[in-house]
């Protein structure tokens, strides 16, 4: 299963739902892989993914080992765009001279 987004995002998480047949394997992907890992946890608990990246993020693939597809999911997607330093700052500077200015007209 593959999750392509519209919009590259810089965060995503979701909750894993697992089989008894074993670990499943998550890809995420910036124009390459970025990263691989193996998800893990009692088939019977709701385990959580998530990932922050201040690469785009274009898609998630979730392969479950040996092809086992049965009763292996996500759900509750989360997606979102952590903003980098300098956008920050710049906010700051920004609220920072309209504080000022504000102040001055008062």
């Amino acid at each position: 299963m593959a999750i392509t987004f519209a919009t590259p995002v810089t965060a995503v998480g979701f909750d894993t739902y697992l089989n008894q047949y074993g670990d499943v394997t998550i890809q995420v992907l910036s124009n390459e892989l970025w990263t691989s890992t193996s998800v893990s946890h009692n088939y019977t608990e709701v385990g959580f993914f998530g990932v922050t990246s201040t690469s785009p993020i274009d898609m998630i693939r979730w392969t479950a080992v040996g092809g086992e597809k049965e009763n292996t999911g996500i759900d509750n997607v989360l997606i979102g765009v952590v903003p980098v330093p300098g956008a920050v700052l710049l906010g700051v500077l920004g609220l920072g001279t309209a504080g000022l200015r504000l102040r001055r007209s008062v």
